[in-house]
């Protein structure tokens, strides 16, 4: 970041500060990664940098998760997937389709979060993208519970269908499933 600052390179500062909310997030500090990362995407959305804004919002999902946070993980993946509709990236997708469907199942939403585990799966095999990510996450414990609770016939059935959906549809999944997470969450507040 100083040798950034120093040379006058906005963005790399603004990468800098992605990579600070990815350290503290990789040594358990969430609530500091999620500042980080909100910073982040604030800043690159501010010198309209689409696809940095979009890979530090999926971070900050990812992070605001951990936190506990769900109407503001669920609220920073909106935004990602509009990026992704928008600029047509696939390199965030995913990742974002994972972090709404490890949402869905702990609201016990299963049935949707093995569709959204199968779309993850299914783009990642068009794009040939290897499941990556740069911070530790808990994608494959989630889908093993979703199994688990589905049983293997209700887990491969919904699971196939969203590993059948286009592009266009795997995103429209994605935002029905941020809006049916977020009343749900709201549903849930209203009722405590």
């Amino acid at each position: 970041m100083a040798r950034c600052q120093a040379c006058g390179d906005v963005l790399g500062v603004v990468w800098a500060y992605d990579l600070l909310g990815i350290a503290a997030f990789v040594i358990g500090d969430y609530a500091e990664a999620s500042s980080y990362l909100r910073k982040s995407a604030n800043e690159f959305e501010s010198l309209d940098a689409p696809l940095g804004a979009c890979h530090a919002l999926v971070d900050l999902g990812l992070s605001l998760r951990y936190e506990g946070k769900l109407p503001a993980a669920l609220a920073a993946y909106r935004q990602a997937l509009r990026y992704q509709l928008e600029y047509r990236f696939t390199t965030e997708t995913p990742d974002t389709l994972d972090g709404l469907a490890v949402i869905a199942a702990a609201l016990g939403h299963l049935d949707l979060a093995a569709r959204l585990f199968g779309a993850a799966s299914g783009w990642r095999e068009t794009y040939q993208q290897k499941h990556w990510f740069p911070m530790p996450t808990d994608f494959h414990k989630s889908a093993a519970h979703v199994r688990r609770r589905l049983g293997e016939r209700g887990w491969t059935e919904a699971y196939e269908v969203g590993m059948k959906l286009n592009n266009e549809q795997a995103l429209s999944l994605g935002e029905e499933a941020v809006s049916a997470l977020d009343e749900e969450l709201q549903r849930r507040c209203q009722a405590s």
